[in-house]
């Protein structure tokens, strides 16, 4: 990937996996978040791995993914992977 496209994704992504600051910590960013996510799905790497490559928890990786893995088809199935409507069924039966 790009970093051209990353950014792009990022671009798409931020407001929505942006998590807000505490008085008790700061929240891993959605750059990073967007990065072990990508890691995991492009790699499969075992969270443990990934949480050791990033300092972070194994259960916080798993979050992570979840999280932002969620947030890639709320934001990318209309777009990509609309609801077939009846034309869309009739033209598909007839090629």
């Amino acid at each position: 990937m790009s970093v051209a496209q990353f950014d792009a994704l990022l671009t798409t992504l931020a407001p929505h996996i942006r998590k807000k600051t505490t008085n008790f910590r700061d929240p891993i960013g959605p750059e990073q978040r967007l990065a072990v996510c990508l890691r995991y799905l492009c790699t499969g790497d075992s969270f443990t791995t990934i949480a050791n490559s990033y300092r972070l928890g194994i259960t916080t990786v798993g979050k992570i993914v979840r999280e932002t893995c969620d947030q890639i088809w709320r934001q990318f199935q209309p777009v990509y992977l609309p609801t077939p409507t009846a034309d869309t069924w009739k033209t598909t039966a007839k090629r």
